[in-house]
């Protein structure tokens, strides 16, 4: 199961171009900048933000960084705090009865069996920018840019999601195994493609209310 959670509470009542009266009718979308302690999330964030910026009626959208565009969105995904404060336990389980007999002759513990993962994701969205302008936003003083004359748009938005670990009773060549990894693995790539399209239609509703 994927719990979810955005910063974000505002309904979308419309799907035009919002941008339009900035003059900005087509936008280019770079690879996200991941700076965070969580690895492989880049792709699934800019993909789901690329597919929601296409469902905007009158807006043209690029990937990668295309000269000729109107302005570029440029995506910083962060983590805040240590690596415990990223992965937090929601609940977890006591290594007894069957699972007694993957740990050997070790003291028993508990393993995490479900855990929240939590990033932030800032959006820059920069009309005709320099080639210095760009290299300034993705810097550590890009989130202090608020007041940029062509800065369109500064916004920091919040995503957490849960995934389920794969505990079972299994015996591997090395006569231990408590985690299914695939299983696992595959749990937590789906909690970041769900967080990446919860960041992107909170980006969307954020724009559309502002604009």
């Amino acid at each position: 199961m994927i719990l979810l959670t955005s910063c974000s509470g505002y309904q979308v009542v419309k799907n035009q171009n919002p941008f339009e009266d900035q003059g900005i009718y087509s936008i280019t979308v770079p690879m996200f900048i991941n700076k965070s302690s969580v690895s492989h999330v880049s792709g699934p964030f800019t993909q789901e933000t690329v597919r929601m910026l296409n469902s905007i009626n009158g807006l043209k959208i690029y990937t990668g960084e295309v000269k000729n565009a109107d302005a570029i969105l440029i995506g910083v995904i962060e983590s805040k705090g240590k690596r415990r404060d990223i992965f937090q336990r929601e609940s977890e389980i006591f290594t007894e009865g069957d699972l007694q007999k993957s740990i050997g002759g070790r003291t028993q513990f508990y393993v995490p069996s479900s855990t929240k993962v939590t990033l932030n994701v800032h959006y820059y969205l920069i009309k005709d920018p320099t080639y210095f302008e760009k290299k300034l936003v993705k810097s550590e003083l890009g989130k202090f840019l608020t007041q940029h004359p062509k800065i369109i748009f500064n916004s920091n938005i919040g995503v957490s999601g849960t995934f389920t670990r794969e505990i079972e009773s299994t015996l591997d060549i090395d006569g231990a195994g408590i985690t299914n990894f695939s299983r696992t693995k595959h749990a937590f790539e789906e909690a970041i493609e769900s967080m990446a399209k919860s960041a992107a239609q909170s980006l969307k509703q954020t724009v559309i209310y502002v604009f």
